[in-house]
């Protein structure tokens, strides 16, 4: 679909974390032919041939929505420490779905691969995409939709992947509660005990005590009176609103009193 030469034009122009995913991908010597093919068909150098200016929106665009498409899938099929069989068969099937040639789906793995084990954060990723598509809701609902699929892929949606899709959510700017709308349900009982670090056979009592230590931990005050930078304070915000929640959930299956 592309060549390499051209990928690379699109990755410089780029640049961030989704042009050095073209350039990490097309390290991998992809799309040799396109490249050779290209080169024979003009004398000219590939500077002359993908300088910016030959470099169209259209084109930067569906490149940077492919590449962040893939690895933004990484990032959330890593998000529980491993990639399951189920995970990877409904990656198979978007991309199936997709009717990519052989090249292309070659780059896709490569993009997943690389973006699967590197130290990029998944909201880098979007908020780029997001700025570059001016935040256009239908290209972000449809990105949303995918990481959804994928994460439901394996019958159960870990706490760590719902707070990425969470995360996600956010910076696409998609209306909040995005996420619980697609995957059909609210967390899970366990999976309140689980971020609460509690468990089922503990008091009310001794579950209000751990929530609120909790609400300590992640109190944005706290972490700003130990000089953490900022995104720090981002952090402990997004994971005070999962604190709520579960204690929430918690105390409405208990039927017990929600006490902030």
């Amino acid at each position: 679909m592309w060549g390499k030469i051209f990928l690379g034009g699109v990755g410089a122009v780029l640049g961030g974390p989704i042009g050095a995913g073209i350039g990490a991908a097309i390290g991998h010597k992809l799309f040799d032919s396109s490249e050779q093919s290209i080169q024979t068909s003009n004398s000219s150098s590939s500077d002359e041939l993908f300088d910016e200016d030959t470099i169209t929106d259209e084109d930067t665009i569906a490149i940077a929505h492919f590449v962040c498409f893939f690895a933004t899938l990484a990032k959330l099929a890593k998000a529980d420490g491993r990639v399951t069989k189920d995970e990877i068969m409904a990656i198979e099937s978007l991309m199936a779905e997709m009717n990519l040639d052989s090249e292309t789906r070659n780059l896709a793995i490569e993009i997943f691969k690389e973006a699967k084990d590197n130290d990029t954060h998944i909201s880098e990723y979007l908020e780029q995409f997001a700025a570059l598509t001016q935040y256009d809701q239908d290209r972000a609902t449809f990105l949303m939709l995918s990481l959804c699929s994928v994460a439901a892929a394996d019958g159960d949606v870990s706490v760590q992947e719902r707070e990425m899709l969470r995360v996600a959510e956010q910076s696409l700017r998609l209306k909040s509660g995005t996420t619980d709308m697609y995957l059909g349900k609210e967390m899970s009982l366990q999976e309140a005990y689980n971020l609460l670090e509690c468990t089922a056979n503990m008091t009310d009592s001794e579950v209000k005590r751990l929530y609120r230590k909790k609400c300590m931990d992640f109190h944005p005050d706290r972490l700003a009176s130990q000089g953490l930078p900022p995104e720090f304070t981002k952090f402990a915000n997004e994971q005070m609103v999962k604190v709520h929640e579960a204690y929430e959930v918690i105390c409405r299956m208990r039927s017990c009193e929600y006490v902030k």
